[in-house]
């Protein structure tokens, strides 16, 4: 009976069974009928038509112990069932461990050079041993202890071969992966093979929830960081990037560290290291999509870059992500007299420049042709996720859904045409396009910053400025061009009035850029300089949320000053709240756009408040924002095609506005 007390115990605690005075008498979630129950129902004895007359001896203690209410046959065999369950997931867990695996090849030693008896790895059934017997349990021991070595160099052969070539197909790597998981099955019951003496499993167990402790607080760490990057928008980027620095040196480099840094560092407008940094996490992990979309995300940043260069990433990028697991889409139903029905894929369905660029052209669908449907990744809301749920016919929540469910998800619903709103960016699921969730999938605003790459990406939705002819061998969708403008802008009702001209004022011309700093390049900062010397009594200000670091400021503030321009003419300024942030380009009469990463909904505001942008278009999507917003407010004259010509328009739009 005792025995069966331990089972007990040892049952309530691998359920997690928090400890009471009486540990045995936990009651069954199903034996509660009601919804809601006082607790002195808890403590109510079992139905008559529950419970029999009994002679088992096991029921007997039970109920004379006073440790459990009469049990039916069928209530303690669902307990020993999962007891038995609980045990079995440990002992798997155990068993599938590679440091389980590391440390038993450690006892094969010890075995041989006589270090440690086999009496303290493994149990014995015959209590009278000899040495004969000691000598033949230690040999069976050691030919089990040498297959699980053979077993996991072969696994760990495969798990290399499975991400060494670029080169290697989906069908290979698929078939590497299922080898692997068979070569991990044989050694976990191999492992399990072997009657643990109680302290050797101990032990073990032990061993393994030390190491996840500390693996724990590492990742959480890192996921603190993780989080600091991505909730400042950038003010903690210089702690976050010295964290993730000195992470690096701890523990060496990891891929998904990498990308990180990568990203923190980008964010601090170091863009050429930023990419090295995505550069190195793709050699360590050649096969991982995750490196290749850090990279996707760094390089339209970086001066210098073509758009067949963000392409080719793109591309690569594309052909890792995982398409296995879901049948072929069937053909599209095009049946007449039906509203299309569109789902919108996105993170972003609130106060972030997805909303401010797409809900009022949204909401001017006509709800008899076109059914929206919001595929939502995350459930962070405000006033204008309301507009956003007020537009939609249907919300659905897919935060916790796979891309291969999300992707099963989307047929279910019906969906017609699919628009991405997320790209690859922190709320992104377009790598669940990939399954394709609809017969027909569209990529718009939302780190759209040029081609998706993605085969199953059949269309861009652009205009002509963004993507003009001549530039369309450099997409892989086709583009979609809007008749006006390809983003519609919506200004926030709470918009300061604009002001007079600050020159007016201050007597001098005020340049601006309140883009983000990943956008300033070495090359912008010299132009910039150049611009603030052809106007010598001009000053510069400089908004985004990365100022509020004093080291960031210093080397900003020093670039300037290695370009000659005095730190009395730079005004560097933090983050602040968005009406605030508005009625701040009442300090600025002219704003100077970033290259080759245009300002977009930055642009926007400014051409809100009145204010103009000089810019100058490239090759990429992301550098052409400023070109489609200006053309069409109707100022043509603010766009310059070269270095040279940026300098001068800047300067003669300076002189115009002081005459």
């Amino acid at each position: 009976m005792l025995e069966l007390e331990d089972k007990l115990e040892e049952g309530n605690r691998l359920l997690g069974v928090e400890e009471q005075e009486d540990l045995h008498y936990h009651r069954e979630p199903e034996l509660v009928e009601a919804d809601t129950v006082d607790a002195d129902d808890l403590e109510a004895p079992i139905a008559a038509a529950r419970t029999e007359f009994t002679e088992d001896p096991v029921r007997v203690y039970l109920r004379e112990a006073g440790a459990a209410r009469l049990l039916t046959r069928e209530k303690e065999v669902a307990i020993a069932k999962r007891i038995e369950s609980g045990q079995n997931q440990v002992l798997k867990v155990v068993s599938r461990a590679p440091l389980v695996w590391n440390e038993l090849l450690a006892a094969a030693e010890d075995l041989r050079e006589h270090r440690r008896s086999v009496r303290d790895l493994v149990q014995f059934d015959d209590e009278e041993l000899t040495e004969k017997k000691l000598e033949k349990k230690t040999q069976q021991t050691l030919r089990v202890l040498d297959r699980i070595a053979e077993h996991r160099h072969q696994a760990q052969l495969l798990a290399s071969r499975s991400g060494r070539s670029s080169k290697t197909t989906a069908a290979r790597r698929r078939a590497a992966r299922f080898r692997l998981g068979r070569q991990v099955v044989e050694t976990s019951r191999l492992v399990r093979s072997l009657d643990f003496t109680p302290a050797e499993r101990a032990r073990l167990v032990g061993l393994l929830e030390r190491t996840a402790e500390q693996s724990l607080r590492l990742e959480q760490n890192i996921r603190q960081t993780e989080r600091r990057v991505r909730q400042s928008k950038g003010e903690h980027a210089t702690e976050a990037r010295r964290e993730l620095l000195a992470c690096l040196e701890r523990h060496g480099e990891r891929p998904g560290d990498l990308c990180n840094l990568a990203n923190a560092t980008n964010c601090l407008g170091l863009q050429e290291e930023a990419e090295r940094l995505a550069r190195r996490a793709i050699a360590l992990d050649p096969e991982a999509s995750w490196p290749r979309k850090t990279l996707c995300n760094v390089l339209p940043y970086r001066d210098g870059i073509s758009g067949a260069e963000v392409l080719a990433a793109m591309q690569d990028c594309s052909v890792r992500l995982e398409r296995s697991g879901v049948p072929s889409l069937a053909g599209p139903d095009w049946t007449p007299d039906r509203p299309l029905v569109v789902g919108l894929l996105s993170g972003s369905f609130r106060a972030h420049p997805v909303g401010w660029l797409t809900i009022a052209g949204l909401e001017a669908l006509d709800p008899d042709a076109f059914r929206v449907i919001c595929l939502a990744q995350n459930s962070s809301e405000d006033w204008m996720t309301r507009r956003y749920r007020a537009m939609a016919a249907q919300w659905c929540d897919v935060g916790a859904l796979s891309d291969a469910a999300l992707a099963m998800k989307a047929r279910e619903l019906g969906i017609d045409i699919l628009i991405d709103l997320g790209g690859y960016g922190e709320a992104g699921r377009m790598t669940a396009c990939a399954y394709r969730l609809a017969p027909v999938q569209a990529k718009w605003v939302g780190m759209q910053s040029h081609s998706s790459g993605l085969p199953e990406m059949d269309w861009i939705i652009t205009d002509r400025w963004e993507t003009p002819p001549e530039l369309e061998h450099i997409y892989s969708e086709r583009p979609l061009r809007l008749r006006d403008g390809y983003a519609c802008y919506s200004p926030p009702p709470y918009a300061p009035d604009v002001g007079p001209l600050p020159v007016l004022k201050n007597g001098h011309i005020t340049f601006g850029c309140f883009n983000n700093l990943a956008k300033i390049t070495p090359t912008v900062l010299k132009v910039w300089s150049d611009v603030l010397r052809r106007v010598p009594s001009a000053r510069l200000v400089l908004k985004t949320h990365q100022f509020a670091d004093p080291t960031t400021n210093e080397r900003i503030l020093t670039a300037f000053a290695g370009l000659g321009i005095g730190r009395e003419r730079i005004d560097l300024r933090g983050p602040s709240g968005h009406r605030r942030f508005l009625d701040e380009y009442n300090d600025i009469d002219i704003v100077l756009d970033p290259f080759p990463y245009s300002g977009g909904l930055t642009t926007c505001e400014a051409l809100w408040m009145g204010v103009p942008t000089v810019t100058m278009p490239g090759e990429l999507f992301a550098g052409r924002h400023s070109l489609s917003h200006l053309r069409n407010a109707g100022l043509t004259d603010w766009v310059a095609w070269s270095q040279a010509e940026y300098i001068e328009l800047a300067a003669t739009k300076a002189s115009a506005v002081s005459d």
